[in-house]
């Protein structure tokens, strides 16, 4: 069957099999290359034909979950799917639409209400999957490169080379700086085994800088932050920090006060300190100042947080 070379390759759950991607790569070439074709053949259809056989798939479907005694409904995030929820709308197909659009842009959030999309509750805030797991900021096919290169066994040596190098093998017509090298920035932040044990020395001097300066007990401005990150490579402001700190749950974002404060958890992960200055004024009054400084600690934190980005 078509499915067997994806099994074999991708593994029972669809994902890559990072233990043997060696294997059968010539027949996976020549079933992606098919794949292609096909698909380029659908492209070039007439629309009134493309919305017949997406009619047909669509009708096809809900047949099967009738017969299966279950229901369906769309989960609508961006584009792709809520183009499908008002497709299957427009052809008499009624399913309800899901999202758990806080997690969402809030330009997203707004085509939700307005086609009348069901909201959930997500498990964790959007500020909390951020500071857990990051921006989703890489396609899946530099994910999958990256998980061979943490992942290194004696049947993925090749594709590593080939990932690390761009030089390819037999396999590949043997070309040099091909489309398989994974980008340098990538390489510098994952090649971690390759920089111990292949001689590769993808060392990382912008995070060695960054774990000198967690040492450090110099509290710097966040307009200073900024420039240092800015140094390493990832042009950013000071406003835009301001406001990338606030939004992702670092820095007080209600107004008042204490806006631009380090929030309850930044205090707690030490990354920021606030200096209280006394200042007198004209008329013989004193106010007191509180400016938050980014310390040693948080300073490596930011610098690693951008370089990933």
């Amino acid at each position: 069957m078509e499915n067997d070379l994806v099994t074999r390759i991708f593994g029972e759950d669809g994902e890559l099999d990072i233990d043997k991607p060696d294997e059968g790569l010539a027949e996976y070439k020549k079933r992606k290359k098919e794949a292609r074709e096909k698909m380029i053949m659908l492209q070039s259809q007439p629309y009134e034909i493309k919305v017949r056989r997406s009619r047909l798939r669509a009708e096809e479907f809900m047949e099967q979950m009738q017969m299966r005694d279950k229901s369906a409904h769309v989960s609508v995030g961006g584009l792709d799917s809520i183009t499908l929820h008002v497709f299957l709308k427009s052809i008499g197909i009624n399913v309800p639409a899901v999202s758990v659009s806080s997690l969402e842009d809030k330009s997203i959030q707004r085509v939700h209400k307005a086609l009348g999309v069901t909201i959930l509750n997500p498990l964790k805030t959007k500020v909390e999957v951020l500071n857990e797991v990051g921006f989703p900021v890489i396609s899946k096919r530099i994910a999958g490169k990256i998980a061979l290169l943490q992942n290194p066994t004696e049947n993925n040596k090749t594709v590593r080379h080939a990932i690390i190098t761009g030089e390819c093998g037999e396999l590949g017509h043997f070309q040099k700086n091909s489309r398989m090298k994974l980008p340098q920035k990538w390489l510098n932040l994952f090649g971690g085994y390759e920089n111990e044990n292949e001689g590769v020395m993808y060392y990382k001097p912008k995070a060695i800088f960054a774990d000198a300066v967690a040492a450090s007990h110099t509290s710097i401005l966040i307009g200073d932050l900024a420039k240092l990150i800015s140094q390493n490579g990832v042009s950013i402001g000071q406003k835009r920090l301001f406001k990338w700190l606030r939004d992702n749950g670092y820095l007080i974002k209600r107004e008042g006060s204490d806006r631009n404060m380090p929030t309850q958890r930044s205090m707690e992960m030490k990354l920021f300190e606030v200096k209280e200055s006394t200042i007198s004024n004209p008329d013989g009054s004193v106010r007191i100042t509180r400016t938050p400084k980014v310390t040693g600690k948080g300073q490596q934190y930011f610098v690693n947080k951008f370089l990933a980005i």
